[in-house]
């Protein structure tokens, strides 16, 4: 029944859109049913290709240094080896720690008992899953603190170690070793107008509802129905690659090629990864502004153009113009850089849903807001001629958010477990 309602949904789609009309097809149904399927958490950039998920390990030592960065914080720590002595370790924790951790709950000094999982290709460096302090409190890989959950108590081992060192000779790590890439955001220095609290404009965020599909909030959300005359949310879809696409996608990897590695975001997955506040605003009668709250994109919208300047560099987020139709916001983008977009489950499909675009990439879009709900409806239309076959089509939803925008300040402290040998990407 549900499958039967999300057909009918799209039909409604085409119909409302006409762009679509000819998009439509067998394939829609297979992937709306795909779309239904839930799946598990992953870390920004797949855990499972950076870190043993089947091994578990343990070290015990003192805790010297934390980061609460996005995209992902680390924890620093002295760790026990063989010998007796202690080598440097460091441990990725999960994404937006400020919600959780903070400086009462990592206490740098203090002994500790650490659970993770070893990494792929550094040495002493592990994914958390759970610190053990000696005063009963655990801390565990998103931050969560709880008191009085664990008996940890430290060993003569470690406690020797103290003595031989001194808690004053603990030295805290800079961190600088292992940054791999910072935000070069546009955003900080974006002209400061007044966003409005209703209408088309304002701060808005990912529903979470008929996100499905794509890293970040309603990863594992389900298609859902929203009494609403204007189009409703559908799963994302995987690309029919050409010869061309699936050369290039056989060698993505994500240990080195996922974007946020490079502190980027895409001008699609950006708008709503992990539900953080966007910005969209009039900054002038020329010009509207998207400032996406992950990675700190800044998308400009230019309303007094017709075309795409011809000697126009190409970027990740492409060059935008727009128009007004009706009460609809229509937006065309080109001049983009070759790129990954999204990832969708990839649960029967190889590369683990991966979706990538070359710079022949085309983006239409159009905007409205959904009254009813206090929505903003975006239904985009996709061709990328050189590795696409068809276009790609859909529909997401996003809702108003009381909290305004708030710099993301990416920096990426994966350090050598996550950049190639050469130090490229394949989209480079």
């Amino acid at each position: 029944m549900l499958i039967s309602n999300g057909v009918n949904l799209i039909k409604k789609i085409v119909g409302l859109y006409p762009m679509f009309r000819n998009t439509l097809n067998a394939k829609l149904l297979s992937l709306f049913a795909v779309g239904l399927v839930p799946f598990g958490a992953f870390a920004h950039h797949g855990a499972g290709a950076h870190y043993d998920l089947d091994t578990k390990i343990q070290i015990e030592g003192i805790l010297t240094d934390f980061q609460l960065v996005n995209p992902h914080g680390y924890v620093y720590f002295d760790g026990l080896n063989a010998k007796g002595g202690v080598d440097p370790w460091r441990c990725e924790m999960g994404t937006n720690l400020r919600r959780q951790a903070n400086e009462d709950t990592l206490l740098p000094g203090g002994r500790v008992l650490v659970t993770g999982n070893p990494a792929r290709r550094e040495e002493n460096m592990c994914k958390l899953e759970l610190i053990e302090h000696e005063d009963g409190r655990t801390v565990a890989f998103n931050g969560r603190a709880t008191a009085g959950a664990t008996e940890y108590k430290p060993s003569n081992t470690i406690m020797t170690v103290v003595q031989n060192q001194g808690t004053g000779m603990v030295q805290s790590p800079t961190a600088e070793r292992d940054v791999i890439a910072v935000t070069h955001s546009e955003a900080a220095n974006r002209i400061q107008v007044e966003v409005p609290t209703e209408g088309f404009f304002g701060y808005w965020r990912a529903t979470g509802i008929g996100f499905i599909g794509l890293a970040g909030v309603g990863r594992n959300s389900t298609v859902s129905f929203i009494e609403s005359d204007l189009p409703q949310a559908t799963a994302f879809q995987q690309p029919v690659y050409s010869s061309a696409g699936t050369t290039l996608l056989e060698t993505f990897d994500a240990r080195f090629d996922f974007p946020a590695l490079q502190c980027e975001a895409s001008v699609i997955d950006g708008i709503f990864h992990h539900g953080n506040n966007n910005e969209f605003v009039e900054e002038s009668d020329q010009v509207i502004r998207w400032v996406y709250g992950y990675m700190d994109v800044v998308r400009t919208i230019y309303m007094d153009r017709d075309d795409h300047p011809q000697n126009l560099q190409h970027s990740l987020s492409g060059d935008s113009i727009g128009r007004w139709e009706g009460d609809s916001l229509i937006v065309e983008t080109k001049r983009f850089n070759r790129q990954w977009l999204y990832q969708v489950s990839g649960r029967d499909r190889q590369h683990d849903g991966q979706v990538i675009a070359s710079d022949q990439l085309s983006l239409i879009e159009r905007v409205t807001h959904d009254q009813k709900n206090d929505h903003l409806v975006v239904e985009y239309h996709a061709e990328d001629p050189l590795f696409w076959e068809e276009p790609v089509t859909g529909v997401y939803r996003l809702s108003r958010s009381e909290l305004p925008y708030q710099a993301y300040n990416c920096i990426e402290l994966g350090g050598e477990n996550n950049i190639r040998d050469d130090g490229t990407t394949i989209f480079d």
